[in-house]
């Protein structure tokens, strides 16, 4: 986790979908898609990252900063 990486406005249970005001990407080079990205910090130095399709991923694979290649998983564009 960069702790440089501020998150947005936090959900009901703490989730984020931003990091400095841009939106959670990551780029899954095994499946070939770009994903739209949720976050919580769960504890003290503990960023928890997931696709809205539900893939688990790890804060530190994420770029820095935040990119915004466009969301090409069908299953996250169904679920924005």
């Amino acid at each position: 986790m960069n702790p440089q990486q501020l998150p947005g406005p936090l959900g009901p249970n703490g989730e984020f979908n931003t990091l400095n005001g841009l939106p959670i990407h990551w780029r899954d080079k095994k499946r070939g898609v770009t994903h739209k990205c949720e976050g919580a910090d769960v504890q003290p130095g503990v960023r928890l990252i997931w696709t809205l399709c539900e893939i688990d991923t790890n804060a530190a694979y994420l770029p820095d900063p935040p990119d915004a290649d466009p969301i090409t998983c069908d299953a996250c564009k169904a679920r924005t």
